[in-house]
């Protein structure tokens, strides 16, 4: 049961992570720059973190009720990889007009 759900949270960070925030910025609507732009991000992020470190606990939850510890490593491995993946970057914080005015973007 666990693992399905944590599919079903894989998939929804990336869901989450397109359609909250990076779609806007993409498309140069949202200035992450500004301050509601990095509200949105922030509450981006949040959710995107917390999906995250759900895994990592379905993983935990799993290894309780098994009683085996080892069940728990590809959840927690799942859940950091997310987390690397989901981390902010520095285009991100990069305004739509200093991207397009940039060479190489």
């Amino acid at each position: 049961m666990f693992a399905q759900l944590s599919f079903a949270a894989i998939v929804g960070t990336f869901a989450l992570r397109e359609t909250l925030a990076l779609k806007d910025v993409r498309a140069g609507m949202l200035d992450p720059r500004s301050p509601l732009g990095l509200a949105q991000l922030r509450m981006m992020l949040l959710s995107l973190w917390t999906l995250c470190l759900v895994i990592g606990l379905f993983g935990t939850l799993e290894a309780y009720g098994a009683a085996t510890p080892a069940a728990a490593w590809p959840y927690v491995a799942a859940a950091t990889v997310l987390l690397e993946i989901h981390a902010p970057r520095h285009w991100l914080f990069t305004s739509a007009s200093a991207q397009s005015e940039q060479p190489g973007f």
